[in-house]
């Protein structure tokens, strides 16, 4: 019989393969019977500390071996973990501390503080962690316990925990063994932050095959000259990421897909973009699935680009219905909304019984163990028997890979004292990546509108960066529908976020001037740029990241990485940077996860990565 567990899918591999490669993570590395035994002197303390089945322990840690080992450890003891992601705003992470009645958190002790000022009763640091286990840990952990709770964004303006158990998360792991299959041989390039649900498969499923998980720099998804050397040094043979992600690969002049299998997942696959990937000899994948759902729930293999790229067939143990408006599964070329059923379906949401409710409901065609998640998404079968997804059937949207409610921004914002109403809309940016855009009615129109910078700082100790509008707009009044719902593609275009006196241009350096000229060229603009604009508040995008630091490369005559505009991302602090950095910024690289989140929305453990389904 299979194992039913992500601690016996791991146990059996740790027997097998005791010195085979488990976790590199730069210099660092760990064979699987290092892991283990490091996972169960973890668990061991835990339970020591009360912890058991249907406890959450809180993980604070960047990509690391001691990751892996905590993500173990607190699944060996029999709990379930809750990833807290460093650079999330202080706010968020206590609410998701207490919202979970998490009271011990596992991370570093530079991490100590923040853990305490969450609302954590219990610290473990993973540096004063025995190397061998007291005593072994009773094995308690059963099909039916939780494993791990992400929290996804919600329509209210808190986040909403997804609960997962171990049946669930073992039937995945089965699957995505099977398609798009995994070997012993194979080195799996660990990419996502453990926010966001598909880092399981980097993490996980390598660890449950024999394989290796090599742990990614923390700038490589706005590095991806680093990126690429990474995936070459270390031969890496499977690479998961977003469509947002592969262009700013392919931008810098990657093309090394030979031999490799590339995983595209979290936004919907465009056909050039699938072309351009298939390009480089890799084997392309397209992804699809909520994390209610267990990370994935569809996969197609794409060997030929028509005029739309589909998510394929459903995942082994999983259902795929297309529900029409009268409940019944709609006919190839209807198009309805997706419910997803089978063993990935999770228990629902974190102490929420109403909204689960709502959305985990009883299955109407007769499938097991009965309950269908109700994904909001809308979809249709081709005739061939495969899945398109065609966008949602409410207000939730993925940007840069990640799934964001609208209503949690707007939720937010109406805390602006000077903001009467609002909506937050997703726009295309000029540089040609879609970013959210906020919409103000003000409550005193003689006052002026803040600007994207004033914005985000008040919202950002409430949201975490991903979820930050780049403009915002003054309207006098929110275009409706004749059926009285907010019509958001009559919004207008988003005011420009720049537009200095002449004089703002004049004070300029030399230095400066060549930073607003190439940013003007690359981004398609004609606005005169002050010192203090903000790359990001004028339509910067992590893929114009790329473009920026090669024209600067250009005229400086030497590399430019896009880490340091990146880090620098206004018109004065780029221009001192290049005057002080002969390096191009690549110093920066090893204290760069001490940093804060930026207005990308990256962290210290960040990629552009998803969390839910598009």
């Amino acid at each position: 019989m299979a194992p039913s567990t992500l601690v016996a899918l791991w146990e059996r591999q740790a027997v097998a393969t005791p010195d085979a490669l488990a976790v590199v993570a730069g210099a660092d590395r760990a064979t699987y019977a290092e892991v283990d035994r490091r996972a169960a002197a973890l668990a061991a303390e835990l339970r020591t500390r009360g912890v058991g089945a249907e406890s959450l322990v809180g993980v604070c840690l960047g990509r690391s071996v001691e990751m892996v080992v905590a993500l173990l450890g607190i699944l060996k003891s029999g709990a379930a973990y809750l990833p807290l992601d460093p650079g999330y705003p202080a706010e968020r992470l206590r609410h998701m501390t207490v919202d979970s009645g998490t009271k011990l958190w596992v991370c570093d002790a530079d991490r100590r503080a923040q853990a305490l000022a969450s609302g954590a009763a219990d610290v473990l640091l993973v540096e004063d962690l025995p190397a061998e286990p007291s005593a072994p840990p009773a094995h308690v952990v059963r099909p039916h316990h939780l494993a791990y709770v992400i929290y996804t964004s919600g329509s209210t303006g808190l986040p909403k925990g997804v609960a997962v158990g171990h049946a669930a998360l073992a039937s995945f792991l089965r699957s995505v063994a099977e398609r798009p299959g995994l070997t012993a041989d194979d080195r799996v390039l660990a990419l996502t932050p453990l926010s966001f649900d598909i880092s399981i498969l980097e993490l996980f499923l390598p660890l449950t095959r024999g394989a290796t998980v090599v742990m990614a720099p923390p700038v490589g998804n706005t590095d991806p000259e680093l990126l690429a050397a990474t995936l070459a040094e270390a031969e890496v043979s499977v690479v998961q990421a977003t469509p947002t992600t592969w262009r700013l690969l392919l931008a810098s002049g990657w093309t090394d897909g030979l031999g490799r299998v590339l995983l595209s997942g979290g936004e919907p696959l465009d056909p050039q973009l699938a072309r351009d990937l298939l390009a480089t000899g890799g084997t392309l994948w397209n992804l699809y699935g909520p994390t209610e759902t267990t990370v994935w729930a569809a996969a197609a293999r794409v060997d030929a680009v028509a005029d739309r790229v589909g998510v394929g067939r459903a995942l082994s143990n999983t259902r795929l219905h297309v529900v029409d408006e009268s409940g019944r599964e709609a006919r190839p070329g209807v198009v309805g909304e997706l419910w997803i059923g089978g063993d990935g379906v999770a228990r629902g949401y974190l102490d929420r019984p109403a909204l689960t409710a709502d959305r985990f409901v009883p299955d109407p065609f007769g499938g097991a163990p009965g309950r269908l998640y109700r994904t909001g998404d809308l979809a249709r079968w081709s005739t061939d028997g495969t899945l398109e997804m065609l966008g949602r059937t409410d207000h939730q949207v993925k940007v840069r890979g990640v799934r964001i409610e609208l209503g949690e921004i707007e939720s937010t914002l109406q805390s602006y004292p000077a903001g009467a109403d609002c909506v937050v809309a997703v726009r295309r940016a000029r540089a040609g990546e879609d970013q959210l855009a906020a919409y103000l009615i003000p409550e005193h129109p003689d006052r002026p509108a803040p600007g994207p910078a004033e914005l985000r700082a008040l919202l950002a100790d409430r949201l975490p960066p991903y979820t930050l509008p780049q403009s915002c707009t003054v309207i006098d009044e929110i275009p409706l529908t004749p059926n009285g719902k907010v019509d958001r593609p009559a919004l207008p275009d988003p005011r420009p976020a720049s537009d200095p006196a002449p004089a703002a241009r004049q004070s300029l350096t030399a230095r400066q001037l060549l930073v607003a000229e190439v940013w003007r060229e690359c981004l398609g603009v004609e606005d005169d740029f002050g010192p203090q604009d903000d790359f990001f508040d004028v339509g910067g995008t992590s893929l114009a990241l790329t473009t920026i630091a090669g024209r600067l490369g250009e005229r400086l005559g030497r590399r430019v990485s896009p880490v340091l505009v990146f880090r620098n991302p206004t018109v004065a602090g780029l221009a001192k940077a290049l005057e002080l950095d002969g390096s191009g910024g690549r110093e920066l690289l090893d204290d760069v996860g001490k940093k804060p989140p930026n207005a990308l929305g990256n962290t210290s453990t960040s990629a552009d990565s998803s969390s839910g389904s598009y």
